[in-house]
């Protein structure tokens, strides 16, 4: 699988309603990608992650 990291995920208000109360707080400095998908393929736990710089 391949993915291209487009902008960052900060956590949002939302986390209140999914997480329960806190659960924004809790999230703060955790945020996570948005990407687009290069090439499909299946994520397990355990696979290995390499983050990889665009060529110039």
């Amino acid at each position: 699988m391949v993915l291209e990291g487009t902008s960052f995920a900060h956590p949002c208000s939302r986390m209140e309603k999914v997480l329960g109360p806190g659960g924004y707080n809790a999230m703060r400095g955790h945020g996570g990608l948005c990407v687009r998908v290069i090439q499909g393929g299946l994520v397990r736990v355990g696979d290995v992650v390499v983050a990889m710089t665009a060529e110039a």
